[in-house]
């Protein structure tokens, strides 16, 4: 089975703190749900073509993936694009948010 190197880009980062850093100041689970959100970004090392595509793949111009963690409505979608061999996450939003 072919592994992908998963790259988180900056904005994701960003993304993903902001989040974290909202949920820390509401709940004493932050730090359950962060680490969900990275072992889900982590599983995307093997067969992230399975996923989804993105409802915002048609205006990106590449092929766009999402996978969502938690479900549709307060979940967060993990949006990514396959590059060769690596899987790069490019954002990082809550399910309710209709686009970049």
């Amino acid at each position: 089975m072919k592994k992908y190197t998963v790259i988180i880009t900056t904005t994701a980062e960003a993304e993903l703190q902001a989040a974290y850093d909202w949920l820390a100041e509401r709940t004493e689970h932050a730090a359950t749900w962060y680490n969900n959100i990275l072992d889900a970004i982590l599983s995307l090392e093997h067969l992230p073509e399975s996923h989804p595509a993105a409802r915002e793949a048609d205006d990106v111009g590449e092929p766009t993936y999402q996978l969502i963690v938690g479900n549709k409505i307060h979940g967060y979608r993990i949006i990514y694009h396959i590059d060769q061999d690596r899987v790069v996450i490019t954002h990082i939003r809550h399910a309710a948010r209709m686009n970049f």
